[in-house]
């Protein structure tokens, strides 16, 4: 992020609330934090903005065999060309 730019969370009724930075220092955040998030709320991706055929996303678990997050997405139907 750019220096002096601050990201804001817009609520659903329009108010918007400072974001502030947390420090990546010690252990704020780590690995099993991350893993934790992302099974919790695999929606935080926002993997439909990358390929609209993705998502929403559903967390299958942690750790399966050397998978550290299993996440899968419902297959869209394409259209008959």
């Amino acid at each position: 992020m750019k220096p002096g730019c601050r990201p804001y969370l817009i609520s659903e009724s329009g108010n918007a609330i400072a974001l502030k930075r947390l420090s990546l220092k010690g252990s704020e955040i780590n690995e099993s934090f991350l893993q934790d998030l992302l099974d919790r709320t695999p929606d935080i991706l926002p993997v439909s903005r990358l390929n609209p055929g993705f998502g929403p996303l559903a967390s299958m678990g942690r750790e399966i065999i050397k998978i550290v997050n299993l996440l899968i997405a419902p297959c869209k139907e394409r259209g008959n060309a």
